[in-house]
């Protein structure tokens, strides 16, 4: 196997790529953990670190980090999402923080969306998987 056809495409990693979710949901997201959100984490995580290093749990802050990290790097726009009969369009990344804590498996399916490498490679490369059968979940 040529190693090659695992790469990605940069540029879609950092500008984002929309993926199709349930009823007419979709998603922009980047890839996970890229540069704006490793920096986001290290530069809010500080309160985390300092509780671990002297024991404290940290689970709760843990995720609200998480959270807000995907909601302001992540998570980049959103159409046809709807929380209690309120549209939530425009995406804001406060909507999407609450959206994730009331709604765990809507926070699941945009990391794995962002955790998934096929999202970010070349339409060439996607080509070939639909030729085998498997569908790309990007737009």
């Amino acid at each position: 196997m040529d190693l090659n056809k695992l790469k990605t495409n940069k540029a879609k990693e950092a500008e984002g790529v929309w993926i199709d979710g349930p009823d007419d949901v979709k998603i922009k997201v980047t890839r996970w953990f890229n540069q704006k959100h490793k920096e986001y984490l290290t530069k809010n995580g500080s309160q985390i670190r300092a509780l671990a290093a002297v024991g404290m749990p940290i689970e709760s802050e843990s995720i609200a980090l998480n959270r807000k990290a995907v909601a302001n790097c992540i998570l980049l726009d959103w159409k046809n999402v709807q929380m209690d009969g309120k549209d939530l369009t425009p995406y804001k990344a406060l909507d999407a923080e609450a959206v994730f804590e009331q709604v765990p498996d809507f926070f699941q399916f945009v990391i794995t969306a962002a955790q998934d490498m096929q999202n970010f490679r070349d339409e060439a490369v996607a080509g070939k998987q639909q030729s085998s059968g498997k569908q790309p979940s990007g737009t």
